[in-house]
């Protein structure tokens, strides 16, 4: 995985960032009108009513919330796995956001082996995820 910092180019692809900050942004937004509505208008978790058990996302939206709120560490007890991907996604975003005021391009090359690694380390991360919030029964 290598990390480019290159002159800006009027042509060529769009980097990936602006769209980054962009789903960043709507979910932000979805949040911040999520924390008015009542808890108990919002709709149960359908996994956890049928099974008893915590889906892999469960806490989700209550880890955003906390984000939102500046509650950096509660909400990495929420849900650590999705408060790592918020958190690394911002950053992202901010890189990007930052090199183009300098005048240049973010961008992340991943290799074709490299990919199968990630992918395999991101499912692996997701999987311990989901035992922790079993284990603390969020």
């Amino acid at each position: 995985m290598t990390f480019h910092f290159k002159r800006h180019r009027t042509r060529g692809p769009l980097p990936a960032w602006p769209f980054v900050g962009l789903g960043l942004g709507m979910l932000g937004a979805l949040g911040w009108a999520i924390s008015f509505v009542p808890a108990r208008w919002l709709p149960p978790c359908g996994f956890h009513v049928v099974t008893g058990h915590p889906c892999p996302s469960c806490g989700a939206t209550r880890m955003s919330q906390l984000m939102l709120k500046g509650h950096v560490v509660q909400a990495f007890k929420m849900n650590p796995f999705f408060a790592v991907i918020l958190t690394g996604l911002g950053a992202w975003f901010l890189v990007g956001a930052g090199a183009r005021l300098a005048g240049r391009d973010f961008t992340i090359d991943v290799g074709e082996r490299e990919g199968k690694w990630l992918w395999l380390g991101a499912g692996a991360a997701f999987l311990l995820n989901w035992l922790y919030l079993w284990k603390a029964g969020i």
